[in-house]
């Protein structure tokens, strides 16, 4: 730090990013699908998810954009792998991630995020 060889940069002035403060915006308020938005922006669909929950790009000031009303999560997807009773039973079990996914069809990432609370929201439903 004393030496100057910190670098704390955020955002565009950090040395590898891909966007500019005024792209996150436009990314935050646009509107179609993550993928088409991804490609025209030369960027993962993951940042384009992460940015418009706010999860990334924090530094930037506004609002954010409220979520579709028609997004699903959990229970009420009707595409849903998991059911609640198999959330609570992943949340509860002990045993290795990897080995719970394979026994139940799932991969290690929803374990991991259904562990860690990030999904279904175990410790609130159940």
């Amino acid at each position: 730090m004393e030496r100057g060889r910190a670098n704390h940069a955020h955002g565009s002035a950090h040395f590898k990013a891909k966007l500019t403060d005024e792209e996150v915006v436009e990314i935050r308020w646009a509107s179609g699908k993550h993928k088409d938005i991804a490609l025209r922006y030369g960027i993962d669909t993951s940042s384009v998810t992460r940015i418009k929950a706010g999860e990334v790009w924090t530094h930037i000031p506004g609002e954010l954009p409220p979520r579709d009303p028609n997004y699903r999560r959990g229970m009420d997807n009707a595409r849903a792998k998991v059911t609640p009773e198999m959330a609570a039973e992943i949340f509860a079990d002990p045993g290795r991630q990897i080995d719970i996914a394979a026994r139940l069809g799932v991969s290690q990432t929803t374990v991991s995020k259904i562990k860690r609370s990030e999904h279904w929201l175990t410790r609130q439903s159940v």
